[in-house]
């Protein structure tokens, strides 16, 4: 590995041994500086290299799959302005003295911004809150480049002021690329999607691949302090022309996402997948935000059940009719209601209430997939709205 690599274009270095490799030490350095056409870098060993050889600055693809310093990994990334794709996963040394070792070298660096024009992906996994907080703030927000977060860390407890103020500024940066990324990319559609994993603060940002048109793809896991990161989404103008918005398990938040959903001015159909407890803020007639109701072109809601939340634990059915009658009743009706099997099955457990409400809502027609089983299609022929 320390002769010249002229035709070299991809290296995968992969070993199960614990003990760190260093060629930092060798007289002769890797490749001889000498590997023009090497584009894509892969191992997953704790390998430790020259960070600015010549050979760097043409890499297009780093994955490093162990924990690397982050001063190793801000000084690397210096040298790569066509990097396209950078992975970082691993836990930091177990050795907590040598991690803080590690970390107070960031002091003592360079921290211009670094600016990586070509950066499509960046995924950082299950990396150290304060790591990733560092790379965020050094790396040049892009709109070109999707976001993988996984952060990990304890997120503190009310009276571990450091450690909350550490979990904002985390919330705060990722919020910035989520702007940059939305505002550059103007989409059709977009998914907000929660995940089922507490105390590990994540986002995703990235294009929905499984839709054809301009579409992207919102996923948080968040404590209480997060929800106040997330709505200043609301002043990312490429929300305005999303026409279907998917609301994914997204968990009750009360009326601390509502800024953020009244920027969504231009759905026309909103589809809620397993449950959606903050559709009771969306009428709430004392509720400030209600003055000009959230979604005002709204015209088709659609009502899945997922893997993660089948529509048995689905609670939200009298939510959704309040909804509908809150949207009549201002002006802005809801023309369209879509509901799954499923949901229809829990509509027809619930039928007495639920369908002598539906046959109230003026206008609202009440559609099902051409799959629907029998006794679904019976109540639905009941259902003459």
């Amino acid at each position: 590995m320390r002769r010249k690599a002229p035709n070299l274009q991809t290296l995968r270095i992969k070993t199960s041994l614990s003990d760190q490799i260093s060629l930092a030490s060798h007289r002769r350095p890797l490749f001889s500086d000498a590997a023009p056409r090497l584009k894509h870098f892969t191992t997953n060993a704790k390998f430790i290299f020259n960070p600015t050889a010549p050979w760097i600055s043409n890499l297009r693809t780093i994955s490093l799959e162990t924990y690397h310093p982050i001063p190793f990994i801000l000084s690397l990334l210096k040298s790569t302005p066509l990097l396209t794709t950078l992975k970082l996963s691993g836990v930091p040394p177990s050795d907590i003295h040598q991690h803080a070792i590690a970390n107070a070298a960031i002091e003592e660096l360079d921290l211009t911004p670094i600016h990586l024009p070509r950066l499509t992906s960046l995924q950082l996994l299950y990396s150290p809150f304060r790591d990733v907080l560092t790379l965020l703030t050094h790396i040049k927000p892009s709109s070109c480049c999707g976001l993988v977060i996984f952060a990990m860390g304890s997120t503190g407890t009310r009276a571990n002021t450091r450690a909350n103020s550490l979990v904002d500024d985390l919330y705060d940066v990722m919020v910035e690329w989520i702007s940059a990324f939305i505002d550059g990319r103007p989409a059709k559609s977009l998914v907000m999607t929660s995940m089922l994993c507490a105390g590990m603060p994540s986002f995703t940002i990235q294009d929905a691949v499984a839709i054809k048109e301009r579409s992207l793809e919102v996923t948080f896991n968040l404590e209480y302090r997060g929800y106040s990161a997330l709505r200043k989404l609301a002043t990312c103008s490429g929300l305005s022309t999303v026409k279907q918005l998917c609301l994914d398990c997204v968990p009750e938040t009360g009326d601390k996402l509502l800024p953020l959903y009244r920027a969504f001015s231009s759905v026309t159909n909103l589809i809620i997948v397993g449950r959606c407890d903050d559709i009771r803020s969306f009428h709430i007639d004392d509720n400030p935000w209600c003055q000009f109701p959230i979604f005002p072109l709204l015209h088709t809601l659609e009502v899945r059940g997922s893997r993660n939340y089948p529509i048995q634990r689905f609670n939200s059915v009298g939510f959704i009719i309040d909804f509908l009658e809150y949207r009549a009743g201002v002006g802005l009706p809801v023309l369209s209601l879509n509901l799954c099997n499923d949901t229809a099955m829990l509509l027809r457990r619930e039928k007495q209430d639920c369908l002598r409400r539906l046959r109230q809502v003026s206008g609202l027609v009440l559609s099902m997939p051409p799959t629907a089983i029998t006794p679904i299609e019976y109540y639905m022929n009941e259902l003459k709205i």
